[in-house]
């Protein structure tokens, strides 16, 4: 009765303390926001007492979602039959979820509620402990939407330098490609124009950097319009024939067409009149490498 009653002392403080004076009188959906997200390591002490099993969970958040919301001691007995492992990353995660509930997660936060949400629903999905390549990594996130428990089987069937190389690009899609908003036909052009790097190293680790060959900027950009717009691989190989100059002169020439034709949306006929007309410096510079 002493420790249950201490134990209902802390809670009874941090309850107080952290959440009486954010949520208006009977707001029992911002009280319980705030319990889970404030007072999650008290409220799960006081409701255990103790107790543990060897539920994980996942098992422990199937349990308690059944229960009626008013129903304490059913959820009590969800989480006592949790092992402590379990507890824990159940208080985790339910802090994820009441903080989410309360205001927008920042960047940071969301990243570390991903992880929290994973160690809870799917702790077997380690990342970089599979055999599949980057661009079969980058396939296999694009259905998964914000679910965590489907990016974390994505990023552990992967191995490690793939998911290293499909993060890479990712972070770069994320940061230059937000007007496309989804828009996969977007995404795809934006990616192979501002982070053509990242994009080689996902999907053509084998083929060496870009500007590293010895061929000068004419005959690299012959090898790249002989490519097409969709084998990604072959362009790579063309990038990585030139030499440094060669590449930078490409590069120049390639960064005026996206910012001066990008109407055109990869129709040859279009790009080649409008780099006519607005790209003719940086044409000739490449012609004459």
């Amino acid at each position: 009765v002493g420790a249950g009653k201490a134990l209902w002392g802390t809670l009874k403080t941090c309850l107080r303390s952290k959440c009486e004076a954010t949520c208006t009188t009977g707001d029992l959906a911002c009280l319980e926001n705030c319990w889970k997200a404030e007072c999650g390591q008290e409220l799960i002490a006081c409701s255990v007492d103790g107790r543990a099993g060897a539920n994980s969970c996942r098992e422990t958040v199937l349990c308690a979602v059944n229960c009626d919301k008013k129903d304490l001691k059913c959820r009590s007995g969800c989480l006592a039959n949790g092992s402590p492992t379990a507890q824990q990353a159940y208080q985790g995660f339910t802090a994820c979820q009441g903080k989410a509930a309360q205001k927008p997660l920042t960047p940071q936060e969301k990243q570390v509620c991903f992880q929290k949400e994973v160690d809870c629903q799917c702790p077997q999905n380690k990342p970089g402990i599979g055999t599949g390549a980057c661009g079969a990594y980058l396939k296999c996130v694009g259905p998964c939407s914000n679910k965590a428990c489907c990016l974390a089987k994505c990023r552990s069937d992967v191995k490690a330098a793939g998911l290293t190389a499909g993060d890479t690009l990712l972070a770069c899609i994320a940061a230059q490609c937000k007007p496309c908003a989804g828009d996969k036909k977007c995404t795809d052009q934006c990616a192979a124009s501002k982070c053509t790097n990242s994009l080689f190293g996902c999907l053509c680790p084998t083929v060496g950097a870009p500007g590293t060959g010895s061929q000068g900027c004419s005959k690299g950009l012959s090898c790249a319009q002989r490519c097409g717009t969709t084998n990604t691989c072959c362009g790579a190989k063309c990038l990585a024939s030139m030499n440094s100059s060669g590449y930078t002169k490409f590069t120049k020439l390639a960064q005026c067409l996206a910012n001066k034709c990008a109407r055109c949306k990869g129709d040859t006929n279009c790009l080649e009149k409008c780099g006519r007309n607005n790209c003719s410096r940086e044409g000739l510079s490449c012609q004459l490498d």
